[in-house]
């Protein structure tokens, strides 16, 4: 049984591969996927939006730089406290509190990726209309090409997997190799 704490991320995956009446695949097959494709966060710093109010600026809103987390804690990450939200939006990855902490909010749990999660299913899915046969076939006057299909099917799920913030390797599962920039200001060059 799917985790009701999942079920605005599965519902929101299933607005993805257009599955709304849950004929292809159940909440526990995408809540599978989706868990292949979690990232852990532990202590990940919010960023506060501050308010002016009439004397001083307050951060009561938070906000983490990405949505889609599953019951995440909070703390004050000058002493520890734990931090309950007065108003949480997990999908969009924003919380505002009632008094503003002492230093910054950090938050724990556990973050999910549904365009990644996504690009999975609708993978295995045209997988699983080649490998039944999915060819094109013609009655009489009548023609079926279900090769357009697959190439649609497969050109969605390229999309979805740009817009996903975790890159994965649909054959293992696995996440793939991401190059960035490393700066550093610690090295002197002697030239």
């Amino acid at each position: 049984m799917a985790r009701a704490s999942a079920s605005p991320t599965i519902a929101y995956v299933r607005t993805l591969v257009a599955d709304l009446t849950t004929d292809r695949w159940t909440d526990d097959d995408i809540q599978t996927v989706l868990d292949r494709v979690a990232e852990q966060a532990v202590q990940v710093r919010l960023e506060g939006i501050v308010t002016r109010t009439a004397t001083i600026d307050v951060a009561l809103t938070w906000v983490a730089d990405a949505g889609w987390w599953e019951t995440p804690t909070f703390q004050d990450d000058q002493d520890y406290t734990p931090v309950t939200p007065t108003v949480s939006n997990d999908d969009t990855g924003r919380w505002t509190v009632a008094t503003e902490p002492a230093g910054n909010l950090v938050a724990t749990g556990r973050w999910h990726d549904p365009h990644a999660a996504a690009a999975d299913l609708i993978d295995t899915y045209a997988t699983g209309l080649e490998t039944a046969g999915a060819l094109s076939f013609k009655v009489d006057e009548f023609t079926v090409d279900r090769t357009s299909q697959v190439s649609a099917l497969r050109a969605l799920a390229r999309s979805y997997r740009s817009r996903a913030r975790l890159q994965t390797s649909v054959a293992a599962g696995l996440p793939a190799v991401t190059f960035g920039t490393l700066v550093r200001d610690d090295i002197v060059s002697p030239w």
